[in-house]
């Protein structure tokens, strides 16, 4: 309701920030999942290799939810700020 009254009174400004979190949202979720089938070994290196393809400036969290904290890995541009196991 209320991105619908919104969009009605900016238009495109509104669309425009939906693209770009739905952008950002993608390119996170692909790091992510990069990162997971490293971690727990999983076999899939065609997907690995595109989720590296992806790979954006910066640091993301692995997991917004939690507190900023633990190592970060260099290689997927995360924080790796939650436990990974099997």
């Amino acid at each position: 309701m209320v991105l619908q009254i919104l969009t009605e009174h900016m238009g495109k400004t509104i669309q425009l920030s939906r693209i770009m979190l739905d952008a950002i949202i993608k390119v996170w979720s692909i790091l992510c999942l990069g990162c997971l089938i490293e971690s727990l070994n999983i076999d899939a290196p065609a997907l690995k290799e595109k989720c590296m393809k992806n790979i954006s400036a910066g640091f993301s969290l692995l997991d917004p939810a939690v507190e900023a904290n633990g190592s970060f890995s260099s290689k997927w541009n995360l924080r790796i700020n939650a436990s990974v196991s099997k």
